[in-house]
């Protein structure tokens, strides 16, 4: 392996620039096994949230740390120091350096990762503040190991009264992350947290919730695709509705169905189908709403957001009781844009307007009285981090906004694919949250029935040993709140 040296006696911290890329590059290569590229490096300067400084001596870079700020939270995804720079404090100041430039921006807690068996960055990190608060079992390769989180509250400002470190100074434990690039990990108790959840330090059976986005007929004709609009798609979804609920009741699995407003209205079929959703609701299943009419939120007012999410509710609630809507399903999964979290997405871009970045929408699904929300995006630096991509998904964070859970989507389907997911959140105990299409189950793709009978009676088997338990999203949510 390559050593980086550095001489002279007085580092000093700054900004890390752009120049500074090729000593940074030369330092991961020296001390990761499984280094981040220059690409990843750029690209993470470039984001608005980047928090970065490196530690320069006589000239040369001799250490860094690099993360994020993201609203009221902060991650520490990598700090490096080169070899003759320690034992002498620097990666004590650069940690104190990036948690006091972390609490100007208005962070308010940070989070980070490391080995279980990293004793010494464990060390460094609870002499500056931080606390244990989760595990992931087997995260880190090469070798395998399990990973730990840590967090530390900002709140008070401590954090440029604590001196240097007296020991060494030992990169985090996110090296050797699956993807073979530090990243850091965020423990799942903490739901306001925009960070991968992690394991809880107690075993218990992970929640698996199915949400079915039940279009109706409606929904199909008012899809991407309106001119291939055929009433036969709508008796075979309403004929696919009832399996899933048969299969359900065989298996005693309960699920989420996110229905149209408009469906719940009285009236003639195929547009109007509210016995089908008063069914669904008596039989032991979720009714959340799926929007008024199916509309394509990015291109909304604020009024029009309003009116739809206010009627589809009311509609819906008329057919199964009132306050049984808890939760809201945004249609075609629209925005997964949030400006704020440094998520950008092309397909919302076309109109700034108040549903075309969940930053604004969700305060507006708080305001219609929701108290979940189903979302799928994805900030910046998630797109930089290496590993399996599938896998990857179950990092998508939890979030609270305003009263409002945010419920991250992980897949579309119940193929293999779904499966790996489900041993993977079994075996990091993390929640797993699937997507399905009653239409879809005719389609030779990763909804069709075949897929979902296999996973469902897997689910079942896992549910018996005591490693899953399938439930709605409201009853999730509870559970989350009541653990807080």
């Amino acid at each position: 392996m390559a050593t980086v040296t550095a001489v002279g006696t007085s580092p000093r911290l700054r900004p890390f620039r752009a120049a500074d890329l090729d000593a940074v590059l030369a330092l991961e290569r020296a001390i990761f096994p499984n280094p981040w590229g220059r690409d990843h490096f750029a690209q993470a300067l470039e984001s608005g949230p980047a928090l970065a400084r490196v530690a320069e001596e006589s000239g040369r870079v001799i250490g860094y740390a690099i993360g994020w700020v993201v609203a009221d939270e902060a991650e520490l995804a990598n700090l490096a120091v080169a070899e003759g720079g320690r034992r002498r404090g620097v990666g004590g100041r650069l940690l104190d350096e990036f948690l006091d430039e972390a609490a100007r921006r208005g962070a308010r807690r940070v989070y980070l990762g490391v080995r279980e068996g990293n004793r010494a960055a464990r060390a460094l990190y609870e002499r500056h503040g931080f606390t244990v608060q989760g595990r992931r079992r087997g995260y880190y390769q090469s070798p395998r190991e399990d990973a730990i989180t840590m967090v530390r509250d900002l709140a008070v400002p401590e954090s440029s009264s604590i001196g240097p470190a007296a020991g060494p100074d030992v990169p985090p434990g996110a090296v050797d992350s699956p993807g073979g690039r530090p990243v850091a990990l965020a423990p799942t108790r903490v739901p306001t947290a925009d960070l991968p959840p992690a394991e809880p330090l107690v075993d218990a059976p992970v929640p698996l919730l199915v949400v079915w986005d039940y279009d109706s007929a409606l929904g199909m004709a008012n899809t991407s695709y309106p001119y291939d609009w055929d009433a036969a798609n709508v008796d075979r979804e309403a004929r696919n509705v009832a399996r899933i609920l048969d299969l359900a009741d065989q298996l005693s699995i309960r699920m989420t169905f996110a229905c149209l407003g408009f469906a719940a209205e009285p009236g003639p079929a195929p547009f109007h189908a509210p016995d089908r959703i008063r069914e669904i609701a008596e039989r032991g299943h979720e009714v959340a709403s799926h929007s008024w009419r199916h509309e394509w939120f990015p291109f909304l007012e604020r009024e029009q957001v309003r009116r739809s999410l206010a009627r589809s509710r009311r509609a819906l609630e008329r057919v199964v009781g009132d306050g049984a809507v808890r939760g809201f399903v945004p249609p075609f999964s629209r925005p997964m844009s949030w400006r704020r979290k440094g998520a950008l997405s092309r397909g919302d871009r076309a109109r700034l307007g108040p549903g075309g970045d969940l930053g604004t929408l969700v305060p507006l699904v708080a305001e219609a009285g929701y108290s979940w929300c189903r979302v799928s995006w994805r900030p910046l630096w998630h797109r930089l981090r290496g590993g399996d991509p599938l896998l990857a998904r179950l990092d998508r964070p939890w979030t609270a906004v305003g009263g409002v859970t945010c419920v991250p989507q992980h897949y579309t389907g119940f193929d293999e694919g779904a499966r790996r997911l489900l041993a993977e959140a079994v075996r990091r105990s993390a929640p797993l949250v699937l997507v399905g299409h009653p239409s879809g189950l005719d389609r030779d793709r990763t909804e069709h029935v075949r897929h979902l009978e296999t996973f469902l009676r897997e689910v079942a088997e896992r549910r018996d040993r005591g490693e899953v338990a399938p439930t709605t999203v409201a009853a999730a949510c509870a559970a989350r709140a009541a653990a807080r």
